[in-house]
């Protein structure tokens, strides 16, 4: 096989699993919809955190680097989180824009009843925007346990 041949190959795998980042973005929108009920099920959240682990092997296999793999199958979910943490807790509801608070939570609505369940461990009753700081995290968490996983089985 050419060099070109090659490169072309790992490119294309590389743009293949790198699209994988965006998986809970669409999901999210999906789930924000009149179809879905505006309601994820809990056995669905788990069943997404399972794939989103396996996203995270996937990200370690690409072909640009250990921190670039990780810090690029990580970017969104940092950049939404940082972009929610601003529309809700440093912008006031006045200021606030429907279409950047809308945004930042469809990357987390997928997650969304596991991280309600964990608030409500800690914090039983009511629930208010701070149990989707928990979905980020857990999905920055479960990522990483995938992507950590994959480089140990890789190391062997």
């Amino acid at each position: 096989m050419r060099d070109s041949e090659v490169l072309h190959r790992r490119y294309s795998r590389d743009l293949r699993i790198g699209v994988l980042v965006f998986v809970p973005l669409v999901l999210g929108r999906l789930i924000n919809t009149a179809f879905f009920g505006y309601h994820i099920p809990f056995l669905a959240s788990v069943v997404f955190l399972c794939f989103w682990g396996w996203v995270g092997a996937r990200f370690n296999r690409m072909s640009l680097g250990t921190w670039a793999n990780y810090l690029l199958g990580v970017s969104i979910s940092v950049l939404s989180l940082a972009l929610y943490v601003w529309q809700f807790f440093v912008v006031g509801a006045a200021d606030r824009s429907f279409f950047l608070a809308g945004l930042s939570q469809f990357y987390a609505a997928p997650v969304a009843p596991v991280a309600a369940q964990i608030w409500f461990l800690f914090s039983p009753g009511y629930a208010d925007n701070r149990y989707l700081i928990i979905a980020y995290l857990l999905l920055v968490a479960v990522f990483s346990l995938g992507f950590v996983g994959a480089r140990i089985r890789k190391g062997r």
